[in-house]
């Protein structure tokens, strides 16, 4: 079954309970982690952050977030397709865009085990010499 979809780059299609059932839909937490008062979309989307949108109808079904400083280098912090509209083109269409607005610089991302073939099928190969680290948010008193 094929998935009509529209992609954009406008933000304001976007609410942040839509954004936030998306990333619960793929395991990015819970919706009520994205009910924080300091989440908003101006922040998530502000100078340097770059929003890559699919819609089905009015259904926000996927969406790639890009960190760039559009002279060097740019990262893609999340790319997420919705479970029920996985495997349709969707997230390789969505990251098409990506590749093509970020020609010019280099493209970094990172990738759950078993998705580097995604990635690699879209020019974005992995480099034995970077390691990915991080930690989760630190809350505050």
């Amino acid at each position: 079954m094929s998935v009509t979809f529209e992609m954009t780059t406008d933000v304001r299609r976007v609410d942040m309970e839509s954004l936030a059932a998306l990333y619960a839909s793929v395991g990015f937490g819970t919706e009520e982690n994205y009910r924080h008062p300091a989440m908003t979309l101006n922040r998530l989307f502000g100078a340097g952050v770059y929003g890559f949108f699919a819609f089905q109808g009015e259904r926000l079904v996927g969406m790639a977030r890009v960190l760039s400083d559009d002279v060097m280098c740019s990262w893609i912090a999340e790319l997420c397709v919705h479970p029920d509209c996985q495997r349709r083109g969707i997230g390789g269409a969505l990251l098409d865009r990506v590749n093509e607005r970020f020609r010019d610089t280099a493209l970094y991302a990172d990738a759950f085990k078993g998705q580097e073939g995604f990635l690699r099928s879209r020019g974005i190969v992995p480099q034995s010499r970077l390691v990915t680290c991080g930690r989760a948010p630190m809350k505050s008193d």
